[in-house]
């Protein structure tokens, strides 16, 4: 049985996701300031009493040897995943998430939570970590395409003022396999 340890940083780019805004008045982008240490995926929404109708989504399709696991091997479990996450702009914001993060896929249908759900209604001094959910006894090949997918949803109050912005960082689990 072996491990392998996924870490996603984003210290220097997008690490390969792909940016979907849950709407118009949302941007997703790469900044480069902001991180545990700098640099993280920030989501920005702005404008008078928005409310999205779909969430934020960060995502990357990969193969779980695309994420180090040897080819030919049977994957088995994830586990110890965690996120990282700061709302660095909370201007007349309103009831807002950051998460969930979670790797699946459709091929062979499987989910698992990298890190929960959390509502948050302010700007965050530290950042926050939000844990997932081990899952073990899979049995999936190792060249199996995969999703790991990133969200958040922001919304403001009723102001033309209002903003939000929320900064994510650290995304890391580890792979079992055999």
């Amino acid at each position: 049985m072996g491990s392998v340890t996924v870490t996603f940083d984003f210290a220097s780019d997008v690490q390969g996701f792909a940016a979907t805004p849950g709407g118009p008045n949302t941007t997703l982008s790469y900044d480069s300031a902001v991180g545990n240490p700098a640099g993280s995926l920030k989501s920005r929404v702005v404008g008078k009493n928005i409310n999205e109708q779909f969430v934020n989504d960060w995502r990357l399709e990969t193969t779980f040897e695309g994420l180090g696991v040897p080819a030919g091997s049977t994957v088995t479990g994830i586990t110890s995943a965690s996120m990282q996450s700061k709302c660095t702009e909370f201007n007349h914001g309103a009831h807002s998430t950051r998460g969930p993060a979670a790797i699946g896929s459709g091929v062979i249908f499987f989910n698992a939570w990298l890190s929960t759900e959390q509502t948050f209604r302010g700007i965050d001094v530290d950042w926050v970590t939000s844990h997932g959910t081990d899952v073990t006894g899979l049995s999936l090949p190792s060249n199996l395409l995969v999703s790991i997918d990133i969200q958040n949803k922001l919304d403001t109050g009723a102001s033309d003022s209002a903003a939000v912005s929320l900064n994510q960082d650290q995304l890391i689990f580890t792979i079992l396999y055999d």
